[in-house]
């Protein structure tokens, strides 16, 4: 968010440099560039709607972009800075929401509940709730009624013994 809210208060033509200390944000950014990034695989990248409508700021106001890596935690006046501001930000109850209506490269998007936009790697969200889905429905069966009530009864957290059980070889 603090690119994109860097950004959209540039002037046209401008060259911007931006120092970081998030290397995921500066590896993410130069991966947008990569010719052989397809619809499909940009679908995967988190926040990839905050990602093209950053695109569409670069676009739109013909912004030359790089992005210079400063260490963490050095006393890099300006960074701390940032760092305060972002934990403020983390620790505030405003939302900043961007709609996905507005970015012209977003195709579509998965909202849960109506008003959540899931702007995650879809595959990976939905794999917790299918997989509890799938016990759910194992434990079901009338052999399994002692263990339906014990995970009912939260005796079993499905969430930390699941991954257990899928390494152990039974």
């Amino acid at each position: 968010m603090a690119v994109l809210t860097c950004l959209i208060v540039c002037p046209p033509n401008s060259l911007i440099n931006i120092f970081t200390d998030s290397q995921c944000t500066i590896d993410t950014f130069t991966s947008l560039s990569n010719y052989k990034l397809t619809p499909r695989r940009k679908q995967k990248i988190n926040n990839i709607i905050l990602w093209q409508a950053i695109q569409q700021i670069i676009a739109e106001l013909n912004l030359q972009v790089r992005f210079t890596k400063v260490k963490a935690h050095s006393g890099v006046e300006y960074n701390d800075k940032a760092d305060k501001l972002a934990k403020d930000g983390c620790d505030s109850n405003r939302i900043i929401s961007i709609s996905p209506k507005g970015v012209k490269a977003q195709k579509g998007y998965v909202m849960f509940n109506n008003d959540t936009i899931i702007d995650r790697n879809i595959r990976k969200t939905l794999k917790i709730p299918i997989n509890f889905r799938n016990i759910e429905r194992q434990i079901s069966l009338k052999p399994l009624q002692t263990l339906k009530s014990f995970t009912l009864t939260h005796i079993i957290n499905w969430e930390y013994s699941h991954p257990s059980l899928q390494r152990t070889s039974i």
